[in-house]
């Protein structure tokens, strides 16, 4: 579960470089005059980089939340009661 959480971290912080990075070059473009700038693809990009970035932040976030969460719960009652919890039943006294 941590490996998901690792590999969305990296995604999320790529997709934040890549954000920045086109912001720059667009304006860039936007001081040099370059036409290129009204490009349909120019206008759509920065919106699709920053819905992955804004996902891949919450998807991360969830997925660290639920890591910690079954973490504590294993340290709490160990890795053993989580098998008897599925398979057994407890009895009352």
């Amino acid at each position: 579960m941590i490996e998901h959480y690792l590999v969305l971290k990296q995604l999320h912080i790529t997709a934040a470089y890549a954000s920045l990075a086109f912001f720059v070059l667009r304006a860039f473009w936007s001081v040099r005059g370059v036409s290129l700038l009204q490009a349909r693809w120019v206008k759509v990009v920065p919106h699709v980089i920053d819905t992955l970035l804004l996902t891949l932040g919450v998807k991360g976030r969830s997925t660290q939340l639920l890591a910690a969460t079954t973490l504590a719960y294993r340290q709490n009652h160990g890795a053993c009661d989580l098998y008897f919890a599925r398979h057994c039943r407890y009895q009352t006294w």
